[in-house]
């Protein structure tokens, strides 16, 4: 069942939904940035279905975007916008047609960097490799005020070469976070070439070494066999 947390069973028809969702998405992506004529198709193309599963799968109403016992998702890769506004957009939070045409705009609640200001989102982004300890931060206060909710954290690999990403691995652990999980985007580009060639980092190993229980699969495939 669609919006019913991580932990519910999803029936067939409901991956055909996630993976129709996400083929939508990108011609949204295109035509929004295309109109704009500026921000980052492609690694909204990347995190499309990161973006999809997110919002499709996670305890959030879209009539209610603030609901108190929501899950809290945070995307640390703010640059990725459109992904994530056409995501939420098929998943009820407002119309598309709005992102298409105003994404970037003047006076528009679509900024380049995913902000709070647009239904859904839950926290703004800023330089990259911040978001994970943002996540630690709200997983922390569900502990502290008995809140139910779970905390997601979209990432993408070129931020894994940042300190402050070891750090927060580090702190969660340590504070033994279990409603925490953080999904990372390894498509092996940033935006001054291969990760590999900028500053490679052995990412799975890494997440591993520091505790965490690590999962690797095909981010794009949602078929019935994933």
């Amino acid at each position: 069942m669609l919006n019913h947390g991580v932990s519910a069973p999803l029936a067939d028809d409901d991956y055909l939904e996630l993976a129709a969702r996400a083929a939508r998405a990108r011609g949204a992506v295109l035509t929004a940035t295309t109109v704009a004529a500026s921000g980052h198709p492609g690694g909204s193309f990347s995190s499309m279905e990161m973006y999809t599963l997110l919002y499709g799968t996670a305890r959030v109403r879209a009539t209610e975007p603030r609901w108190e016992d929501r899950d809290r998702i945070v995307i640390s890769h703010g640059h990725t916008s459109p992904g994530a506004y056409t995501a939420l957009a098929l998943a009820g939070f407002f119309p598309l047609a709005e992102v298409e045409a105003h994404f970037r705009q003047a006076g528009s609640v679509f900024e380049g960097h995913v902000e709070r200001s647009a239904p859904g989102i839950e926290w703004s982004s800023g330089n990259l490799g911040q978001g994970l300890a943002a996540g630690v931060g709200l997983a922390l206060g569900a502990r502290l005020t008995g809140g139910e909710w779970h905390t997601f954290v979209a990432m993408s690999d070129g931020e894994q070469q940042k300190g402050q990403v070891g750090e927060a691995r580090r702190l969660a652990v340590k504070e033994r976070l279990g409603a925490l999980t953080a999904v990372v985007d390894w498509n092996h580009i940033q935006i001054s070439g291969r990760t590999d060639d900028v500053m490679p980092v052995p990412v799975a190993e890494d997440w591993r070494a520091d505790g965490w229980a690590v999962y690797e699969c095909d981010g794009h495939d949602l078929t019935l066999d994933a």
